[in-house]
């Protein structure tokens, strides 16, 4: 009997470690690049665009500031992003501004500049 929970335990133990139930927060710190895409998602309600890397963030900020229309698309943050203190363009220029629907999902972005 102990064998057989001390397996089960031990079962138990190696689904959580391989399910990434870690609790612990992921965090993407910012090398000033800038992504060619979202992680994922078609930008609707229910499937929003991804954003889980700061160079994704900052494609957001070129997409918008070059002129491209996000009008009423759907945005999820997966994870903290660390813009690392490199300068940051803002989203939206005074020109073109954002105008989707932007979910921060519990998660921070840090150190901006």
């Amino acid at each position: 009997m102990k064998k057989t929970i001390a397996l089960l335990l031990s079962l138990l133990l190696l689904w959580v470690v391989l399910s990434g139930c870690d609790n612990t927060p992921k965090l993407d710190v910012w090398d000033g690049s800038v992504a060619s895409s979202f992680a994922s998602g078609e930008g609707t309600d229910s499937n929003p665009y991804i954003i889980e890397k700061t160079s994704q963030l900052a494609f957001l900020a070129q997409e918008i500031n070059s002129g491209k229309d996000y009008s009423g698309k759907y945005f999820l943050l997966a994870c903290d992003l660390d813009l690392n203190n490199h300068e940051w363009t803002p989203i939206g220029n005074g020109t073109y501004n954002f105008a989707g629907f932007f979910d921060g999902n519990h998660h921070s972005i840090l150190n901006l500049k």
